[in-house]
Protein backbone atom coordinates (compact mmCIF):
# COMPACT_ATOMS: atom_id res chain seq x y z
CA UNK A 1 0.00 0.00 0.00
CA UNK A 2 1.54 3.40 -0.96
CA UNK A 3 2.71 5.48 1.99
CA UNK A 4 4.14 8.95 2.57
CA UNK A 5 6.68 8.16 5.28
CA UNK A 6 7.63 10.88 7.77
CA UNK A 7 9.01 11.00 11.30
CA UNK A 8 6.54 13.85 12.03
CA UNK A 9 3.11 12.63 10.97
CA UNK A 10 0.15 14.98 11.26
CA UNK A 11 -2.55 12.75 9.74
CA UNK A 12 -2.42 9.00 9.32
CA UNK A 13 -5.08 7.09 7.38
CA UNK A 14 -5.33 3.31 7.60
CA UNK A 15 -7.65 0.89 5.80
CA UNK A 16 -10.14 3.63 4.96
CA UNK A 17 -13.21 2.50 3.02
CA UNK A 18 -16.53 4.19 2.29
CA UNK A 19 -19.46 3.08 0.16
CA UNK A 20 -22.52 4.77 -1.29
CA UNK A 21 -25.09 2.00 -1.12
CA UNK A 22 -23.49 -0.99 -2.82
CA UNK A 23 -20.90 1.10 -4.66
CA UNK A 24 -17.51 1.22 -2.96
CA UNK A 25 -16.18 4.76 -3.42
CA UNK A 26 -13.03 4.43 -1.28
CA UNK A 27 -11.31 1.05 -1.00
CA UNK A 28 -8.73 0.37 1.73
CA UNK A 29 -6.96 3.74 1.55
CA UNK A 30 -3.82 4.23 3.62
CA UNK A 31 -1.27 7.08 3.77
CA UNK A 32 0.42 9.57 6.06
CA UNK A 33 0.62 13.36 5.82
CA UNK A 34 3.86 14.84 7.17
CA UNK A 35 3.68 17.99 9.27
CA UNK A 36 4.35 21.13 7.26
CA UNK A 37 3.83 19.42 3.90
CA UNK A 38 1.73 20.47 0.91
CA UNK A 39 0.04 17.35 -0.45
CA UNK A 40 -1.93 17.21 -3.68
CA UNK A 41 -4.79 14.80 -4.27
CA UNK A 42 -5.26 13.92 -7.95
CA UNK A 43 -7.34 11.47 -9.94
CA UNK A 44 -9.97 11.33 -12.67
CA UNK A 45 -13.55 12.40 -12.02
CA UNK A 46 -15.18 9.86 -9.74
CA UNK A 47 -11.88 8.57 -8.38
CA UNK A 48 -12.89 9.45 -4.81
CA UNK A 49 -10.99 12.70 -4.15
CA UNK A 50 -13.88 14.69 -2.67
CA UNK A 51 -15.10 11.70 -0.69
CA UNK A 52 -11.68 11.22 0.86
CA UNK A 53 -11.51 14.88 1.85
CA UNK A 54 -15.02 14.69 3.31
CA UNK A 55 -13.85 11.82 5.50
CA UNK A 56 -10.83 13.87 6.57
CA UNK A 57 -12.93 16.85 7.64
CA UNK A 58 -15.54 14.61 9.30
CA UNK A 59 -18.43 15.28 6.95
CA UNK A 60 -18.55 11.54 6.18
CA UNK A 61 -17.80 8.73 8.61
CA UNK A 62 -15.95 5.84 6.92
CA UNK A 63 -17.38 2.33 6.84
CA UNK A 64 -14.02 0.86 7.81
CA UNK A 65 -10.56 1.99 8.79
CA UNK A 66 -9.47 4.98 10.83
CA UNK A 67 -8.07 8.49 10.58
CA UNK A 68 -5.74 9.73 13.30
CA UNK A 69 -4.72 13.35 13.90
CA UNK A 70 -1.40 13.39 15.73
CA UNK A 71 -2.20 9.90 16.95
CA UNK A 72 -5.78 10.65 18.06
CA UNK A 73 -8.82 9.17 16.34
CA UNK A 74 -10.56 12.18 14.80
CA UNK A 75 -13.98 10.77 15.70
CA UNK A 76 -12.94 10.64 19.36
CA UNK A 77 -11.99 14.33 19.34
CA UNK A 78 -14.57 16.98 20.18
CA UNK A 79 -15.97 18.93 17.24
CA UNK A 80 -14.59 22.16 18.67
CA UNK A 81 -11.12 20.71 19.22
CA UNK A 82 -10.95 19.39 15.67
CA UNK A 83 -12.27 22.71 14.32
CA UNK A 84 -9.44 24.57 16.07
CA UNK A 85 -6.86 22.35 14.42
CA UNK A 86 -8.29 22.14 10.89
CA UNK A 87 -9.84 24.41 8.26
CA UNK A 88 -11.63 23.68 4.99
CA UNK A 89 -11.88 25.64 1.73
CA UNK A 90 -14.31 24.16 -0.77
CA UNK A 91 -14.79 24.57 -4.50
CA UNK A 92 -18.29 25.96 -3.96
CA UNK A 93 -18.33 28.82 -1.49
CA UNK A 94 -20.79 28.63 1.40
CA UNK A 95 -23.85 30.94 1.29
CA UNK A 96 -22.60 33.74 3.51
CA UNK A 97 -25.35 36.20 2.71
CA UNK A 98 -25.31 39.69 4.23
CA UNK A 99 -21.79 39.25 5.60
CA UNK A 100 -18.98 41.62 4.69
CA UNK A 101 -15.49 40.42 3.80
CA UNK A 102 -14.31 41.52 7.25
CA UNK A 103 -17.09 39.52 8.93
CA UNK A 104 -16.37 36.40 6.88
CA UNK A 105 -12.66 36.52 7.70
CA UNK A 106 -13.53 37.10 11.37
CA UNK A 107 -15.31 33.74 11.41
CA UNK A 108 -11.84 32.23 11.65
CA UNK A 109 -11.71 33.43 15.25
CA UNK A 110 -14.73 31.39 16.38
CA UNK A 111 -13.01 28.04 17.10
CA UNK A 112 -10.59 29.82 19.46
CA UNK A 113 -13.17 31.86 21.38
CA UNK A 114 -15.21 30.85 24.38
CA UNK A 115 -18.96 31.36 24.33
CA UNK A 116 -19.98 35.06 24.53
CA UNK A 117 -16.32 36.15 24.49
CA UNK A 118 -15.68 39.59 23.04
CA UNK A 119 -13.22 40.11 20.21
CA UNK A 120 -9.92 41.57 21.39
CA UNK A 121 -8.16 44.42 19.60
CA UNK A 122 -5.30 42.08 18.75
CA UNK A 123 -7.80 39.72 17.07
CA UNK A 124 -9.23 42.58 15.02
CA UNK A 125 -5.73 43.57 13.95
CA UNK A 126 -5.08 39.96 12.92
CA UNK A 127 -8.23 39.95 10.77
CA UNK A 128 -7.22 43.17 9.03
CA UNK A 129 -3.67 41.89 8.52
CA UNK A 130 -4.98 38.69 6.90
CA UNK A 131 -7.28 40.67 4.60
CA UNK A 132 -4.36 42.87 3.59
CA UNK A 133 -2.13 39.85 2.97
CA UNK A 134 -4.59 38.40 0.44
CA UNK A 135 -4.97 41.77 -1.28
CA UNK A 136 -8.56 42.52 -0.28
CA UNK A 137 -8.18 45.62 1.91
CA UNK A 138 -10.12 47.65 -0.64
CA UNK A 139 -13.00 45.15 -0.36
CA UNK A 140 -13.05 44.94 3.43
CA UNK A 141 -16.60 46.29 3.82
CA UNK A 142 -17.95 44.76 0.59
CA UNK A 143 -20.57 42.01 0.74
CA UNK A 144 -18.95 38.60 0.37
CA UNK A 145 -21.68 37.50 -2.05
CA UNK A 146 -20.70 40.31 -4.45
CA UNK A 147 -17.07 39.24 -4.78
CA UNK A 148 -15.68 37.47 -7.81
CA UNK A 149 -14.78 33.79 -7.54
CA UNK A 150 -11.09 34.55 -7.05
CA UNK A 151 -11.83 37.20 -4.43
CA UNK A 152 -14.10 34.82 -2.50
CA UNK A 153 -11.38 32.17 -2.40
CA UNK A 154 -8.84 34.74 -1.22
CA UNK A 155 -11.25 35.82 1.53
CA UNK A 156 -11.64 32.20 2.66
CA UNK A 157 -7.85 31.78 2.69
CA UNK A 158 -7.70 34.90 4.89
CA UNK A 159 -10.28 33.27 7.19
CA UNK A 160 -7.99 30.24 7.43
CA UNK A 161 -5.04 32.53 8.20
CA UNK A 162 -6.96 33.97 11.14
CA UNK A 163 -7.94 30.50 12.33
CA UNK A 164 -4.29 29.35 12.16
CA UNK A 165 -5.09 25.68 11.61
CA UNK A 166 -2.52 22.93 11.73
CA UNK A 167 -4.16 21.41 8.65
CA UNK A 168 -5.87 23.16 5.75
CA UNK A 169 -8.03 20.97 3.48
CA UNK A 170 -9.01 22.30 0.04
CA UNK A 171 -11.41 20.58 -2.36
CA UNK A 172 -10.61 21.76 -5.90
CA UNK A 173 -10.60 25.43 -4.84
CA UNK A 174 -9.25 26.65 -8.19
CA UNK A 175 -11.49 24.75 -10.63
CA UNK A 176 -13.50 27.79 -11.79
CA UNK A 177 -10.77 30.40 -11.52
CA UNK A 178 -8.59 32.11 -14.10
CA UNK A 179 -4.97 30.95 -14.30
CA UNK A 180 -3.74 34.01 -12.40
CA UNK A 181 -6.00 33.25 -9.43
CA UNK A 182 -5.26 29.52 -9.55
CA UNK A 183 -1.58 30.25 -9.01
CA UNK A 184 -2.27 32.98 -6.47
CA UNK A 185 -4.64 30.90 -4.32
CA UNK A 186 -2.20 27.99 -4.19
CA UNK A 187 0.71 30.31 -3.38
CA UNK A 188 -1.31 31.82 -0.52
CA UNK A 189 -2.09 28.34 0.79
CA UNK A 190 1.60 27.40 0.64
CA UNK A 191 2.55 30.50 2.63
CA UNK A 192 -0.07 29.86 5.31
CA UNK A 193 2.36 27.96 7.52
CA UNK A 194 -0.03 25.03 7.89
CA UNK A 195 0.05 21.54 6.46
CA UNK A 196 -2.15 21.47 3.36
CA UNK A 197 -3.97 18.75 1.44
CA UNK A 198 -5.74 19.92 -1.71
CA UNK A 199 -7.43 18.19 -4.62
CA UNK A 200 -6.56 19.35 -8.13
CA UNK A 201 -7.85 19.06 -11.68
CA UNK A 202 -4.79 20.81 -13.13
CA UNK A 203 -2.01 18.24 -12.86
CA UNK A 204 0.79 20.63 -13.81
CA UNK A 205 -0.36 23.06 -11.10
CA UNK A 206 -0.40 20.21 -8.59
CA UNK A 207 3.13 19.17 -9.56
CA UNK A 208 4.41 22.75 -9.30
CA UNK A 209 2.87 23.46 -5.89
CA UNK A 210 2.97 20.16 -4.00
CA UNK A 211 5.68 18.37 -2.05
CA UNK A 212 3.80 15.07 -2.35
CA UNK A 213 0.97 13.70 -4.45
CA UNK A 214 -1.67 11.08 -3.73
CA UNK A 215 -3.11 9.45 -6.87
CA UNK A 216 -6.56 7.88 -6.69
CA UNK A 217 -8.00 5.56 -9.33
CA UNK A 218 -11.42 3.96 -8.97
CA UNK A 219 -11.39 4.48 -5.23
CA UNK A 220 -7.93 3.02 -4.65
CA UNK A 221 -4.70 4.80 -3.82
CA UNK A 222 -2.41 3.75 -6.66
CA UNK A 223 0.60 6.02 -6.06
CA UNK A 224 1.97 8.32 -3.37
CA UNK A 225 5.17 10.33 -3.17
CA UNK A 226 7.08 13.29 -4.55
CA UNK A 227 5.95 14.32 -8.06
CA UNK A 228 9.36 13.55 -9.57
CA UNK A 229 9.20 10.03 -8.12
CA UNK A 230 5.73 8.98 -9.20
CA UNK A 231 4.59 10.99 -12.24
CA UNK A 232 5.15 8.85 -15.32
CA UNK A 233 3.47 8.54 -18.69
CA UNK A 234 2.29 5.05 -17.73
CA UNK A 235 0.71 6.26 -14.47
CA UNK A 236 -1.15 9.03 -16.30
CA UNK A 237 -2.33 6.58 -18.92
CA UNK A 238 -3.58 4.14 -16.28
CA UNK A 239 -5.18 6.70 -13.93
CA UNK A 240 -6.50 9.26 -16.43
CA UNK A 241 -6.65 7.44 -19.78
CA UNK A 242 -4.53 10.06 -21.58
CA UNK A 243 -1.43 10.02 -23.78
CA UNK A 244 1.29 12.33 -22.47
CA UNK A 245 4.94 13.21 -22.65
CA UNK A 246 6.87 14.02 -19.46
CA UNK A 247 9.64 16.62 -19.58
CA UNK A 248 11.44 18.79 -17.03
CA UNK A 249 9.82 22.13 -16.24
CA UNK A 250 12.26 25.01 -16.90
CA UNK A 251 11.25 26.88 -13.73
CA UNK A 252 10.72 24.48 -10.82
CA UNK A 253 12.63 21.55 -12.35
CA UNK A 254 9.91 19.01 -11.65
CA UNK A 255 7.93 16.99 -14.17
CA UNK A 256 5.93 18.85 -16.79
CA UNK A 257 3.07 17.12 -18.60
CA UNK A 258 2.42 17.67 -22.29
CA UNK A 259 -0.82 16.17 -23.55
CA UNK A 260 -1.41 14.68 -26.99
CA UNK A 261 -4.69 16.29 -28.01
CA UNK A 262 -6.98 14.45 -30.39
CA UNK A 263 -4.40 11.75 -31.03
CA UNK A 264 -4.28 8.00 -30.67
CA UNK A 265 -0.95 6.26 -30.19
CA UNK A 266 0.65 9.66 -30.87
CA UNK A 267 -0.71 9.64 -34.43
CA UNK A 268 -2.98 12.43 -35.78
CA UNK A 269 -6.60 11.46 -36.29
CA UNK A 270 -8.39 12.04 -39.60
CA UNK A 271 -11.86 13.54 -39.87
CA UNK A 272 -13.41 10.11 -39.24
CA UNK A 273 -11.52 9.74 -35.96
CA UNK A 274 -9.11 7.16 -37.39
CA UNK A 275 -5.37 7.31 -36.96
CA UNK A 276 -3.39 8.11 -40.09
CA UNK A 277 -0.78 5.62 -41.25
Amino acid sequence: MPQLASPNTLISVNGLSWSAGRQKVLDNIGFELPEGSFTGLIGANGAGKSTLLRCLYRYLKPDAGNIAFQGHDIWQMSANDYARRTAVVLQEQPPLFNLSVYEVVSLGLIPHQSLFASTRDSDKQGVRAAIEQVGLSHRCTSAFEHLSGGEKQRALIAKAMVQKPQLLMMDEPTSHLDVKYQIQIMALARDLGSSVIASFHDLNLAIAMCDNLLVLHQGKLVAAGAPADIITEQLLSDAFGVCTRISQHPDHGGPHITYYYGQQNHQPLNRKGQAHG
